[in-house]
């Protein structure tokens, strides 16, 4: 007895489709994320310059280690 069926293809189908629906997003706010900010091609074509001073502009644009502090205690 074959336990792969027409059905488990098509709910196979579905999760794949939903894994794709949520990674496009995460895929493009990390794109974003560690791209220069004067890179205006599309958010979507891979970053070919990475960077990391995205990062550390909004912690300190954020005060986010007062943040931290804050939250410790």
């Amino acid at each position: 007895m074959n336990r792969y069926s027409w059905r488990t293809f098509g709910l196979e189908s579905a999760m794949v489709a939903v894994a794709i629906v949520v990674a496009f997003p995460v895929y493009v706010l990390v794109n974003l994320s560690l791209r220069k900010p004067t890179d205006t091609s599309s958010p979507i074509a891979p970053t070919t310059s990475i960077t990391l001073d995205n990062f550390a502009g909004a912690w300190q644009q954020g005060r986010l280690g007062g943040a931290l502090i804050n939250s410790v205690v």
